[in-house]
């Protein structure tokens, strides 16, 4: 009797045990779906038509109250700050598993998460997140690497710390070939333009 009792109450424990794994697969995948939510919407709205070029533009935005304009601003800084909502630690770490899962194939993306993650590198440029950064690409699947570097506007690239770190990344990396090396060393050493809606963003926003 006290044996049919132990089974029924193990049978009960593995039961509710089971749920509570499955419950917290499914909230985990939800997270991780609202974040990729988040790059993508980030990266629409930068690109969007009506999305303010720099920050005089933004100021006229809010004087005439083009509702268009300001209102895709904010929608690419709610993005943002949403990403960074629990700190740059854990944006940074949602950002480049968006970048592992997302940005495949060894060339240019259409991939709007993908292409969200890799411009959204370009608000971690301190040197603890740049060797982190540099690390990620240094292990991460060859195809992720390449596509990263073929589907970037390059702003990212010219906002590091020390780019002499990244020179010599390109140049020992068995993932490009010689062209595309040279091609990579040319946008990292380009000077940076700041009249650009990242840096907008930057300037807006405390990360």
């Amino acid at each position: 009797m006290c044996n049919l009792k132990s089974n029924d109450t193990m049978q009960r424990f593995l039961l509710m045990l089971t749920i509570f794994l499955w419950s917290t697969i499914a909230a985990c995948g939800s997270v991780y779906q609202k974040e990729e939510n988040f790059f993508e919407t980030f990266y629409d709205a930068t690109r969007y038509i009506y999305f303010p070029g720099s920050q005089q533009i933004l100021d006229n935005c809010y004087v005439e109250q083009e509702k268009r304009c300001i209102d895709t601003y904010r929608r690419a800084i709610e993005a943002k700050n949403s990403i960074f909502s629990n700190g740059p630690e854990a944006a940074l770490d949602a950002t480049l598993s968006a970048i592992n899962a997302n940005c495949k194939g060894g060339k240019r993306t259409n991939d709007p998460v993908c292409n969200g993650a890799l411009a959204m590198l370009y608000f971690f440029d301190s040197s603890e997140f740049d060797t982190k950064i540099l690390s990620f690409f240094s292990t991460t699947n060859i195809e992720v690497t390449k596509t990263a570097f073929e589907t970037t506007n390059g702003y990212w690239l010219q906002i590091r710390p020390d780019k002499s770190k990244w020179i010599k990344f390109v140049n020992s990396s068995k993932v490009f070939n010689k062209a595309k090396k040279e091609g990579h060393i040319n946008v990292i050493n380009a000077p940076l333009d700041y009249d650009i809606s990242l840096q907008l963003i930057k300037n807006n926003t405390a990360e």
